[in-house]
């Protein structure tokens, strides 16, 4: 019996279990090989790369495997740097172990809690790039984009600008013409709250969430996961509120008692 020098995955245990490798009737392997020696052009690099055909010697589920090695792959284990080399080989088995996720990393996903069906299409397509960059972990994307979604709500409600004044009267350019200017982002969310689109705490949420992006894009100061998906789930109720909310029907008819 031919036995792997190592245990490998078996997808149907579930764990590492000794394997064997298959042969034909006469004995031979079901085996594939390809090395240095076997290709044309000098590659400049010796290597092995090994194919079997193997079955697990726990439940008799077979499976792929692939054993390759090359002589960059290597621990030193002695003071000889070119002498003491213990050459090692990557295992690789097919059906694959899945990935086991990282608990804190699980703990950091972010999922919508809202459907959304009303949003401007220019704000959609914001929100879905932040939170693309949310998941990538491209925190100072992530952190820029946030404050972007409030001017772009801003923007979709015609909050960008307002009359120069003087005096508390607006000032004419030469042909009498009112001079505008654009407002900052701190006035815009002011002039948001005072047309009641949103209320007192969302305001002050939105502007923690411009505090964030400012320290994003002046600082370079990326913040950490925990804190953008709370910025990310304010954001969505918020955006919930203005765009979905008016839409919303339960089906119940009004009465008049």
């Amino acid at each position: 019996m031919n036995k792997v020098d190592k245990k490998i995955y078996c997808s149907s245990c579930d764990k590492n279990t000794n394997h064997m490798f298959l042969a034909d009737k006469q004995g031979n392997k079901l085996e594939h090989k390809i090395s240095d020696v076997d290709v044309e052009e000098d590659m400049g690099l010796s290597f092995s790369d090994e194919y079997y055909i193997v079955q697990c010697m726990g439940c008799d589920k077979v499976a792929f495997l692939n054993i390759y090695g090359d002589e960059t792959m290597f621990y030193i284990v002695g003071k000889d740097q070119w002498a003491d080399r213990e050459y090692i080989q990557d295992y690789n088995v097919y059906p694959p172990e899945p990935e086991k996720e990282d608990v804190v990393l699980k703990s950091l996903k972010y999922v919508s809690q809202y459907e959304f069906c009303h949003l401007p299409e220019f704000i959609e397509v914001l929100r879905n790039e932040v939170i693309f960059a949310y998941r990538e972990k491209a925190k100072l994307l992530c952190g820029m984009g946030l404050r972007m979604i409030v001017e772009a709500v801003c923007k979709e409600k015609g909050i960008t600008e307002q009359p120069r004044l003087k005096k508390g009267n607006p000032l004419l350019d030469e042909d009498g013409k009112v001079i505008m200017r654009n407002l900052k982002l701190y006035e815009k969310i002011e002039i948001l709250k005072e047309r009641n689109i949103i209320d007192e705490p969302q305001k002050n949420v939105l502007h923690q969430v411009r505090d964030l992006g400012n320290d994003t894009a002046h600082e370079i100061k990326p913040h950490n996961l925990l804190l953008l998906r709370q910025a990310l789930n304010v954001v969505d109720f918020i955006l919930y509120n203005i765009y979905e909310m008016p839409n919303v029907n339960i089906g119940i008819k009004k009465t008049n008692t």
